[in-house]
């Protein structure tokens, strides 16, 4: 859905009001009417049928939007060498990606059944093994693939699990969105300013936490991301440090049509005894660097349409 928040508009001034009414009365019914009908022709196939369907709705348009100008330049950021026409190609694969998850919400619940077989979860035996012995986790992951797929596989696993999300601009569509979300169980917490009180109420009550941490961000640390440096988020080295939680990064690829294949990795352990700043680095660069690793070996899972470097680094590199 679209970037633009009309509560972000603090001035009342004639301009602001315009494009409040504007999104409120004309863009917000218009977006809520085309996802509804989306997502109501989607429920009305198969889920391989809907997976295919909005992997070249996607594919086919996506590519000639102006946002894939910014996918495009930071491929050629991370992969100079690579020609031209690959890049182009990761792009579209990645757009295949997106339209097939926009399909796929209507249709979480039977893809994450256990009993489908639709997804594979690896390495979940070293988490359970913290849980069993009443150690809630936390899991560190990016926007790879059907993310979503992710979370509601990650809620049903974990039970007791809290997930950060980012609802959408549009109202008229969150709480049919937190339906989809919901299948699985667990808690969500929106993005935003409250949300760091709510994750340390559900880390106090015992929850997991499952968090993404791989889009840009204008706060936080600068760690390497990828072999360049980027403001990077630190919520989960800090509540690692504070609460002594192991971290657990997390991966998720689409084998094909809407089957996928989860791995996690960890433990990363908070050196309790070492200097708060730097073990919250530490911990932070070492998500980064598994992140970034999946990426190198997935490049076509990952949401590449974020300006994650900081301008000089772009410039730097002479894109």
């Amino acid at each position: 859905m679209s970037e633009f928040d009309p509560l972000q508009f603090d001035d009342e001034g004639p301009r602001g009001r315009r494009h409040r009414w504007f999104a409120r009365y004309i863009k917000y019914p218009f977006e809520a009417a085309v996802f509804f009908s989306f997502m109501w022709a989607m429920g009305r196939l198969s889920i391989d049928k809907a997976s295919a369907v909005g992997a070249w709705i996607a594919g086919t348009f996506g590519p000639r939007v102006s946002h894939n100008k910014r996918a495009m330049r930071n491929l050629k950021l991370i992969y100079p060498e690579m020609p031209e026409k690959l890049r182009f190609q990761i792009t579209r694969d990645m757009w295949r990606e997106i339209g097939a998850t926009a399909a796929e919400y209507v249709h979480l619940g039977p893809i994450t059944d256990p009993g489908s077989g639709r997804v594979e979860v690896h390495g979940f035996e070293a988490i359970k093994k913290y849980l069993d012995a009443g150690t809630p986790v936390i899991i560190a992951s990016g926007h790879f693939s059907n993310f979503e797929v992710m979370q509601v596989t990650m809620a049903r696993f974990l039970k007791n699990v809290t997930a950060v999300v980012r609802d959408p601009n549009n109202t008229l569509i969150e709480e049919k969105l937190e339906e989809f979300r919901s299948v699985g169980g667990g808690r969500r917490v929106s993005k935003g300013k409250t949300s760091v009180k709510q994750l340390v109420q559900a880390l106090e009550e015992g929850d997991s936490l499952g968090i993404l941490v791989d889009q840009k961000l204008s706060k936080g640390i600068e760690a390497r991301f990828l072999g360049y440096p980027a403001m990077t988020p630190t919520a989960v080295a800090a509540f690692a440090l504070r609460y002594d939680r192991p971290i657990f990064c997390a991966h998720l690829h689409r084998t094909e049509g809407a089957r996928f294949v989860i791995d996690l990795e960890g433990p990363l352990l908070p050196d309790l005894e070492a200097p708060r700043e730097k073990e919250i680095t530490r911990l932070t660069q070492a998500v980064n660097d598994k992140l970034g690793a999946y990426i190198l070996e997935y490049p076509s899972s990952w949401l590449w349409l974020h300006r994650r470097w900081p301008r000089r680094v772009y410039e730097k590199a002479g894109i």
